[in-house]
């Protein structure tokens, strides 16, 4: 099982937009590709948040070659879509994890 990890800081000003948005749009197309099985949402706690809050989404593959998909077919489309939305508003990045049971 392999998940991809954004991490992403929201300005304040849009949050509330910026979660209605992701919940009702931006996670239901990534689930829509039929690359990952499941998915977490999370808030980062215990930061500052002065500048905007964090919030961590996992997308969990069942192999690499999913993600893989992901990534050739899906990815700069998806990306595109949040830069065009939220511009400077928002700032991600993703790392790829691997599950160890």
């Amino acid at each position: 099982m392999f998940t991809i990890n954004i991490t992403t800081k929201v300005d304040p000003k849009i949050t509330s937009e910026w979660l209605l948005w992701q919940k009702e749009v931006h996670i239901p197309a990534l689930m829509e590709t039929g690359c990952f099985s499941s998915y977490r949402f999370h808030q980062l706690l215990e930061q500052d948040e002065s500048d905007g809050k964090i919030f961590v989404l996992q997308l969990m593959a069942a192999s690499k070659e999913s993600h893989q998909n992901f990534i050739n077919e899906y990815e700069m489309t998806l990306k595109n879509q949040v830069i065009v939305k939220w511009g400077e508003k928002s700032f991600e990045f993703r790392s790829l994890l691997q599950n160890i049971d």
